[in-house]
């Protein structure tokens, strides 16, 4: 497959694992020794209902991504068999969000190819909030007031001095399966009332909370 010639090409092979339900999302696994933008966040994709489909399905996809990680363009090696199909699976894509580009990428962004394998799973639902840490150390501060005791939402609505952003926020029910499959190894265990530790996430750490089901 030709592709333009707007930045430099990186073939790079990941697998991703889809659910065909509402609420899909996605594990990225990168072969050793490659260096590859991280998944951050997922859109869901439609169901494949092309003849043949037995519930499993394996193509492969063209991303260009740009140097803060969101994605310009998308291209499939080829088409499933149904154009709506295709269209609808690359305005999803465009959403996803994912790690910036390495600083000795190419300034406007990067194609790297993707091997997608699509698998059904049954959506996860769950009360959440996060805090997000820009280093690791800060990750643990912020955990460490967690475990003593601190209210989640006093450290939540507290500004980071960089930004003056909050550093943290209550997502409302999410579908754990939109993150990739570290995070929602941890969420699966998450009971209500619980904090994870801090989870790499992008280029970020982030500490859950799984609120009940009441609020």
């Amino acid at each position: 497959m030709l592709i333009g010639n707007e930045g430099v090409y990186m073939r790079i092979y990941l697998l991703l694992l889809f659910i065909f339900i509402y609420g899909c999302a996605a594990t990225i696994e990168t072969l050793p020794d490659r260096v590859a933008p991280r998944i951050v966040s997922l859109t869901s994709l439609p169901p494949l209902t092309t003849p043949g489909h037995t519930g499993q399905t394996e193509f492969k996809a063209f991303f260009y991504i740009l140097p803060d990680g969101s994605v310009e363009e998308i291209r499939l090696e080829k088409s499933s068999g149904d154009a709506s199909w295709d269209s609808a699976a690359i305005d999803s894509m465009k959403q996803w969000c994912f790690t910036s580009l390495p600083a000795d990428t190419h300034p406007r962004g990067q194609w790297v190819e993707y091997t997608i394998r699509i698998m059904v799973e049954d959506p996860i639902w769950r009360q959440l909030g996060e805090l997000v840490a820009h280093t690791k150390s800060e990750a643990d501060s912020l955990y460490m007031l967690i475990r003593e005791g601190a209210d989640f939402y006093a450290i939540a609505h507290q500004k980071r001095k960089d930004t003056n952003d909050e550093i943290g926020r209550y997502l409302g029910t999410v579908d754990i399966l939109r993150y990739p499959e570290h995070v929602r190894n941890e969420l699966r265990k998450l009971r209500a009332g619980q904090c994870t530790a801090p989870i790499p996430v992008g280029n970020h750490y982030v500490i859950y909370k799984r609120f009940k089901e009441d609020i």
